[in-house]
């Protein structure tokens, strides 16, 4: 079954589509669909777990789509807002003169507050709504640049380094407080370690461990935007490895330290699910006597699954609202 939004871009495609591009669509059963009514679809997701979810359909991870023309844009509301300005930007600038871009979302996510933007780039622009669902209809691009597309340095961690990151990815405008608070706990000396960083982000972690002798630093990631941000953040310790990996279920090697800020989504749902996962993972990935260090919002319910399949945990001081803690795999 389509949820509303689903509809609404399937309604809008009309009969004369002859090829589109699918940006983050989300729902198998849409794209289903539009594979039915187009000669030649092409479907893009920033996150890998979404693409194993499509139900036997073919797309590819990218943060961006292949630069070339396109007659067809279907897009869906991005849950960082500036991260869907850069989106619709650069699909305005990638149609064709007779392209179209059709954006859709539900109100209570901001759909209805991109007039001005999508007015911006189009000459004409038009909408519909239903069930507390919108979506615009936007024809005749233009003339604009091209957003940025690759991570750029967005600030400094003092004694760390600088971070590159891009709108999109977690904490993209400055460091966060749990990471923050993990930080200060963290040892200083890793020589000769191999360390995972789980979810990693921008790559913070990882760079805090690369930065002081790490033997070996994996950090993974099921965001392209993600893997892209720490890779640039990386480069300059080859020490440092960064992979798309959906809670590092494709790897096999241990570690001695897993090193983690648990997650409080997944896409746009709050959910303690995925946190959990984490916790799993990082109990097979660790060698014995291996340390997991995380942080997460007090509010999540993770004491229980530290405890479940950890020995020993300390629980360290922390600010209000945080909770960091190191366990022992025994």
């Amino acid at each position: 079954m389509l949820s509303v939004v689903g509809e609404l871009l399937l309604e809008s495609l009309g009969e004369n589509a002859n090829s589109l591009l699918a940006w983050e669509l989300a729902e198998p059963e849409l794209l289903h669909r539009l594979t039915a009514r187009v000669d030649s679809l092409s479907w893009i997701e920033d996150d890998l777990t979404r693409l194993q979810a499509g139900d036997g359909l073919r797309g590819e991870q990218r943060a961006f789509p292949a630069e070339r023309e396109w007659e067809l844009v279907l897009l869906r509301l991005s849950k960082d807002r500036e991260r869907g300005r850069r989106m619709l930007a650069w699909a305005a600038a990638h149609l064709s003169d007779d392209g179209e871009l059709h954006f859709a979302g539900e109100n209570q996510r901001g759909i209805k507050g991109f007039g001005k933007t999508l007015r911006a780039l189009f000459e004409e622009v038009e909408n519909v709504s239903r069930g507390h669902c919108r979506l615009w209809r936007c024809r005749r691009p233009l003339a604009v640049s091209t957003p940025p597309t690759e991570p750029e340095a967005a600030y400094e961690v003092e004694g760390i380094g600088t971070i590159y990151t891009q709108p999109g990815v977690f904490s993209w405008k400055r460091l966060d407080r749990g990471t923050e608070a993990l930080l200060h706990w963290l040892p200083n000396d890793y020589t000769d370690l191999r360390v995972l960083d789980l979810g990693c982000g921008a790559g913070v972690l990882a760079l805090t461990m690369a930065k002081h002798g790490a033997g070996e630093v994996v950090a993974v990631d099921s965001s392209a935007l993600a893997v892209e941000s720490a890779r640039r953040t990386l480069a300059d310790y080859p020490n440092a490895t960064v992979l798309a990996s959906d809670v590092g279920d494709d790897l096999a090697d241990s570690f001695d330290i897993v090193i983690s800020n648990l997650p409080v989504h997944e896409g746009t749902q709050p959910t303690h699910r995925l946190g959990e996962r984490f916790i799993e993972a990082s109990h097979r990935l660790l060698s014995d006597d291996g340390e997991l260090w995380v942080v997460y919002q007090e509010r999540l319910p993770f004491e229980e699954t530290l405890q479940r399949y950890f020995s020993e945990i300390d629980w360290l001081d922390a600010p209000r609202g945080y909770t960091v803690a190191r366990a022992v795999k025994g």
